[in-house]
């Protein structure tokens, strides 16, 4: 269920503790009730975690959005039918048992370019009974936590195992996303209900496609609802909706979130009182350099079959999302399945053990030394789990010291059906469990419909399926993912002004000026976009890096300001360029190409002050000409479940002509194979790359070794030349968080024709630290040709 989502997803604003106003206290609670003061908003996309008190807020539908609302009368009689069928209860369905299956997965990266770390990965497969008047029992079947960057020992199960998918219950929303709560109007603090009474100011809505479905003997015929905004926003969606035509039942739906939510501008429209705290808790010199944090729900699929030729009940959820928190790069995806055993059977639903739900502890201050002992005792035993006095395959809970399983019992969404889940107390028999998928290995079984829900994604993932082009206000960013350093531009600091403009259309102007330099670097971007495929139209003048690793980036400033080492050449560029990318979060590949007819000068070397030593290295000088071109960059992954065998290729070709005179341009390609594969507490990888070039290269299109993410014992652009070749071999032991690794680098960069004659290779080998499956190291590498020594280095996501 997607409050899994909110749990790792969330973000939490204070603004209390404090005793309540007594006029929004309901009748009957005690004077001194405490208001927790805590807003949580879940920044995947879907806004707040929880229903919302008081009135709905939303725009007056007025008789222009009625009659503009609908493009043909089928598409009005359709949500009408389906408004219907959303609110009314059909009190035939008393009860079903069905076998819930959940998987759900986080990673992070600094780029796009660069491979997805693991954070989380957890599993649950649990029976669910569901019967009316008396609410649900989750009997947890398996339950599996693990991650790519965290020791096993540091991951707590338990909020995996009471996790549970719920399929459904009286008064859940079929779309699944937002609330979770069927409400009867729209309220624009939370997703804008496309179903919901008032959606007409906010949509508008066409008839599409028909089918037809065979159940046994009878034929239904279903029918689709495009959904498109009437302007793009954070809490509207783009899609399509199928409804069985004789019910108004939803039978399928696919959509997607038409912006980001953007924390620090959205706020204040979600909640006002929390984003007034917040503006007085944060002094007005840090908010600058505060990160941005932005999330949106890029695709959402969901599924329903047909049960006792009456009922249609959720078969498969699918939801995968993005969010960035400055330069991180946080993607998520939630997988959901269940399986029927019974629905209105009485035999399964006779077994359910009565729910007693306990009486909760007042909220008032009176109780607060009572709820702070209670939660002293949970952590002091969570705290003796993890440090080994009580065996870590029991869970951290006192039920436990008598009982083979313990029990929760919490209320779903609506707040008035109770769910009391059974959980077994050895956590080994849970994690082993059979009714699991293999532990972390590729759904060959399609266990959660990922065969089904690919035509679904592709109908989301369309440049035709977009917002209404409705230009919104521009908007202005900065802070910490717009900073720079580097020897160059000294600190750098840069400004963007974006504005959505509907129909897939965004534009963006921004602009930086260095203080080292004092020359100002201005683009100007038109984009289209609709997640999946990206088209790019841009005018810039900027300061730009050699090579594909990208020296402008986190890592590298962050390597120049504290230890003085800038591993990047750099020159300007002014010009024009169309660009094209195709590339999904959920999927292993990308391929983007590029266009470009542009003006590259040098560009000297201005700052020289760093934490560390100064920054003394020369920068290279640029052949000054006009250039012409285009660019193409490929990548693909292949396997990596379960820690096993991973394979990273990519490939860059780049061809351009020149009016600089004796030359008439170039071509240059490279080629980058990384192969890993974990064994226990055991990883190894090998790495080869290679490069050529036909033509004159100009000096800022060779390719140049040395540095930490070629031969990190060498200093940057130790060799270059119009061709090169690198290896790398390493092993590390340990658990993922941190690992001890050894490597041991040959290279060379030189002139094409001399790659096959007798010469030595580039050399070092070393020792180091891996954290965070990579994502961070620190080695200690020993040159040992040209040079013989020593170097410290820090490096941030090596980009294989």
């Amino acid at each position: 269920m997607l409050a899994t989502v909110a749990v790792l997803l969330q973000i939490s604003v204070m603004t209390g503790p404090k005793p309540c106003d007594p006029k929004t206290l309901p009748a009957g609670a005690p004077p001194d009730t405490v208001c927790t003061g805590i807003v949580s908003l879940n920044v995947g996309g879907v806004g707040s975690g929880g229903k919302r008190t008081g009135a709905a807020r939303h725009r007056t539908v007025t008789d222009a959005h009625r009659t503009s609302a609908f493009r043909d009368p089928s598409a009005k009689s359709m949500l009408l039918g389906a408004r219907a069928a959303r609110l009314r209860q059909d009190s035939a369905l008393v009860g079903y048992d069905v076998q819930s299956l959940q998987r759900f997965s986080l990673g992070v990266s600094f780029s796009e370019r660069v491979r997805t770390r693991n954070v989380v990965t957890y599993e649950n497969a649990s029976r669910v009974r569901w019967q009316r008047e008396r609410g649900i029992v989750v009997d947890v079947q398996g339950a599996r936590m693990s991650s790519g960057m965290l020791p096993r020992s540091s991951i707590d199960d338990n909020e995996a195992s009471i996790s549970a998918s719920v399929p459904y219950y009286p008064g859940r929303d079929e779309l699944w996303v937002g609330t979770g709560v069927v409400s009867g109007e729209v309220d624009d603090r939370e997703m804008v209900h496309p179903m919901a009474e008032g959606a007409e100011a906010y949509y508008v809505y066409e008839s599409g496609e028909s089918a037809t479905i065979q159940a046994g003997a009878a034929v239904i015929r279903i029918r689709e609802l495009r959904v498109r905004p009437r302007e793009v926003a954070w809490n509207v969606v783009v899609g399509s909706l199928w409804f069985d035509e004789d019910r108004g039942t939803l039978v399928r739906a696919a959509f997607r979130f038409a912006a980001p939510f953007d924390f620090w501008l959205n706020l204040s429209s979600i909640d006002s009182l929390a984003a007034t705290e917040l503006s007085k808790s944060v002094p007005r010199v840090v908010r600058p350099v505060l990160p941005s944090v932005r999330g949106q729900m890029e695709a959402v699929t969901l599924e329903y079959a047909l049960y006792g030729g009456r009922f249609w009940l959720p078969r498969a959820r699918y939801a995968e999302g993005l969010v960035q928190v400055s330069m991180a790069r946080l993607p998520y995806r939630l997988e959901e399945s269940f399986r029927y055993n019974a629905v209105n059977g009485t035999d399964s639903l006779a077994g359910m053990p009565p729910i007693v739900v306990p009486t909760p502890l007042p909220l008032t201050v009176a109780n607060q030394r009572a709820r702070d002992s209670i939660q002293a005792v949970q952590r002091a035993r969570r705290d003796s789990v993890s440090k080994g006095l009580i065996p870590v395959g029991r869970a951290a809970d006192p039920a436990c010291e008598t009982s083979a399983f313990y029990t929760d019992i919490r209320f779903a969404a609506d707040g008035l059906t109770p769910v009391l889940t059974r959980v077994p107390c050895d956590r080994r028999l849970l994690a082993t469990s059979p009714a699991l998928p293999p532990d972390q290995a590729p759904d060959t079984a399609d266990l959660f419909g990922a065969t089904a829900r690919a035509e679904l994604i592709a109908q989301v993932m369309s440049m035709q399926v977009q917002p209404l082009f409705a230009p919104q206000r521009p908007t202005l960013h900065a802070g910490s993912g717009l900073l720079r350093y580097n020897r160059i531009e000294g600190l750098s600091v840069g400004v963007e002004l974006r504005q959505q403009l509907g129909a897939g259309y965004s534009s963006t102007l921004s602009g930086r000026l260095g203080v080292a330099d004092l020359v100002p670097n201005t683009s100007l971007a038109l984009q289209r976009t609709d997640l999946q495929h990206t088209w790019t139209i841009a005018g810039y003048r900027e300061l730009t890096a050699v090579g594909e690793d990208a020296p402008l980036s986190a890592g590298s400033s962050l390597g120049a300001l504290l230890f003085g080492r800038d591993e990047g050449y750099y020159y300007r560029r002014a010009g024009l360029a169309v660009g094209y990318a195709t590339a999904s979060i959920a999927a292993s590949s990308r391929v983007q190409w590029r266009l470009f007819a542009e003006r590259q000068q040098s560009a000297g070397t201005n700052a020289t002050w760093s934490l560390g030593r100064p920054m003394i290295d020369s920068n290279i000088t640029a052949y000054g000409a006009r250039y012409a071109g285009v660019g193409v960059d490929a990548q693909r992954r292949f396997g990596g479940a379960g820690g096993g065998l991973e394979l990273a290729s990519g490939v860059q070709v780049e061809g351009a002509v020149t009016d600089a005179d004796a030359r008439t341009g170039y071509g240059r390609a490279t080629v980058h194979l990384a192969l890993a594969r974990s064994l226990g507490a055991f990883a190894g990888a090998i790495q080869l790359s290679g490069g050529g070039s036909i033509g004159a290269l100009p000096s800022q299109r060779r390719f140049y070794l040395g540095g930490t993410r070629t031969l990190s014992g060498l200093s940057f652009g130790t060799a270059g030349g119009d061709a090169f070749w690198l290896a790398r071999a390493e092993v590390s032991r340990g658990v993922p968080l941190i690992r001890p690794v050894l490597f041991a680098d040959l290279g060379w960069a030189g002139a094409r024709n001399d790659w096959r004659r007798g010469y030595r290779p580039l050399s070092d080998v070393g020792i180091g630290l891996r954290a965070l499956d990579g994502l961070v190291r620190v080695d200690v590498a020993r040159a040992l040709y040209p040079v013989s020594r020593t170097r410290l280095s820090l490096a941030i996501e090596r980009r294989f």
